[in-house]
């Protein structure tokens, strides 16, 4: 092959090189607005959900956990109720990374001091905004946002999902709610009904675990309320800078001891968590390793 046909050929690799590389770019841009007018979906979606009142600000309400870049972890208290009581309580905390999402199971019966009388259920029972500062005391940890989810209507939501896969058996949303109504460990039981939805959610998305269908969040219209500070923009902006995959989130449960009516934390587990949390990334804590599972 002589010097001009060499020259031509390079060309016509470099040129098509570039316009490869110009393809993936136009299919990344076109993908990633593809994937922006999602979220805006799912955002707007979410702000068509009932709304309390936000997080009250008080003196002395813990910080948020930090990182050196400035981005700070996020709690979401998931209070799941049924027949009006406080059936469960899973905080959702969400590494300031915004790689890794891990669910707190806390037991409603849960003590909010030794020898008081009073529990996470009955603080809910008053105002859900106090069973949110409780959670804040007792863990040290902000409390930045409180969704509630009534369990029966969620059944909807499971079955718009396809159905969830729990301890190995494909449930249907009547049956899933059953599992946690039998449960001797409610809280855990909900984390694990959470997780699974989103689970069966993300296949159909290919997109992180925290951006579920549109058609689930219309579904959770009848038996979810979010506090008015989850705006529309909060949920977009979490969304869009979460890389959180469903198959990795693990359940984390506080493990109690029971005490007359109600439940204590363990000698030192309340301690474990509390110090755990205070980190921006949970994961990375050597707590994590030993307290969170991923369930079957």
């Amino acid at each position: 092959m002589g010097p001009v046909a060499s020259a031509n050929r390079r060309q016509l690799i470099e040129r098509g090189a570039f316009v490869a590389l110009v393809g993936i770019a136009v299919l990344g841009v076109v993908g990633a607005a593809l994937v922006a007018l999602y979220i805006n979906r799912i955002a707007d979606s979410a702000a068509a959900l009932k709304h309390s009142e936000p997080l009250p600000d008080y003196v002395g309400r813990p910080s948020s956990a930090t990182a050196p870049d400035g981005t700070s972890a996020m709690n979401v208290l998931v209070a799941v109720t049924d027949n009006g009581g406080l059936q469960a309580v899973v905080v959702a905390n969400l590494s300031a990374s915004r790689r890794n999402l891990t669910l707190i199971a806390v037991p409603a019966a849960l003590r909010l001091a030794a020898g008081e009388e009073h529990t996470l259920a009955s603080s809910f029972a008053a105002d859900p905004m106090l069973t949110a500062r409780a959670v804040e005391r007792l863990t040290g940890s902000r409390v930045d946002h409180l969704i509630q989810v009534d369990l029966a209507g969620f059944a909807d939501v499971v079955d718009v999902v396809g159905g969830v896969q729990l301890d190995g058996q494909e449930l249907d949303g009547a049956a899933a709610v059953a599992a946690v109504r039998d449960s001797d460990q409610p809280s855990t039981a909900a984390a694990a009904l959470l997780r699974a939805t989103l689970v069966s959610a993300e296949p159909s998305l290919g997109m992180p675990a925290l951006a579920v269908p549109v058609d689930a969040i219309r579904a959770a219209s009848h038996c979810t309320r979010i506090d008015a500070g989850l705006t529309s923009e909060v949920i977009a902006q979490t969304l869009m800078a979460s890389s959180v995959r469903a198959s990795e989130i693990r359940i984390w449960p506080l493990t109690t001891v029971v005490d007359g009516d109600a439940v204590v934390p363990e000698v030192g587990a309340l301690g474990i968590l509390t110090a755990a949390l205070a980190e921006p990334n949970l994961t990375a804590t050597a707590a994590y390793g030993a307290a969170a599972f991923l369930p079957r």
